[in-house]
């Protein structure tokens, strides 16, 4: 009977410490494997990004100053509105044409009709100016606009009869900027 009694005696010691302790312990270790995984997933994502980061940092590093500056001028990080309205000024004198009544405003895109957050990573700055000269020389002053490193956008031109063979256009422009 004392063999009867020293088994029962073990069956319930081994149950408390299953339920007590084995199954708590083997759920918790359950927990901190899958936190384990995860932390490995994060990890393996890091080294990614990690790599993927310094091959763009090489890649940087072989494109030219000159390029970078050009890409710079193409869509500047912050609205220089002297510098662009140097930049067409001088496309206006290489054709003997002159800049008057440049207007420009700086609320371009405030107030649009879109519903929610927008998302855009860039903003916009319209110009309305007036340049005086004749035809051909006006469709060589858009040319020079539209072979500009900087991103033109002609919006609207009106046509104004002058003497001769001249003519004033005002001129509605948009070029954008990185925010």
């Amino acid at each position: 009977m004392s063999k009867f009694i020293i088994s029962i005696i073990l069956i319930v010691i081994s149950a408390g410490a299953f339920f007590g302790f084995i199954d708590p312990t083997y759920t918790e270790v359950q927990v901190l494997d899958v936190k384990k995984q995860e932390l490995n997933s994060a990890l393996n994502n890091f080294k990614e990004i990690r790599q993927t980061r310094d091959s763009l940092l090489e890649k940087r590093k072989n494109i030219s100053s000159v390029d970078i500056a050009r890409l710079k001028r193409f869509v500047p990080d912050h609205v220089d509105n002297v510098r662009l309205v140097m930049e067409l000024d001088n496309i206006a004198a290489r054709y003997g044409m002159s800049l008057k009544n440049v207007k420009i405003n700086s609320d371009a895109g405030k107030g649009s009709d879109l519903l929610g957050v927008a998302d855009v990573n860039y903003g916009t700055l319209d110009l309305d100016l007036t340049v005086v000269g004749s035809y051909g020389v006006f469709v060589s002053f858009l040319r020079d606009l539209e072979k500009s490193l900087r991103i033109i956008d002609v919006k609207s031109i009106s046509l104004y009869s002058g003497n001769n063979d001249f003519y004033e256009y005002n001129v509605g422009i948009q070029t954008y900027w990185l925010k």
